[in-house]
């Protein structure tokens, strides 16, 4: 199965990111793990947290459970 942007927005699996590319927790500002769900948010809560903090962007977790792979 082929997954669209639109398919990826909405599992919480987003974080915010810095300069220096370090993950942000769109919840309160702080470092996001890649291995704690907790610190990751939606798509709109992301962006949100991104324009709040002046981060340089957002981006997507990719876990083994939800099934989705990329390549940067």
């Amino acid at each position: 199965m082929t997954m669209t942007l639109a398919d990826l927005k909405l599992l919480p699996q987003w974080v915010g990111y810095t300069a220096a590319k370090v993950p942000m927790n769109p919840h309160n500002g702080r470092a996001a793990a890649s291995n704690n769900p907790d610190t990751w948010g939606t798509a709109a809560q992301a962006w949100a947290a991104k324009k709040r903090h002046n981060w340089a962007g957002v981006g997507y977790v990719f876990t083994i459970a939800a099934g989705v792979v990329g390549v940067d």
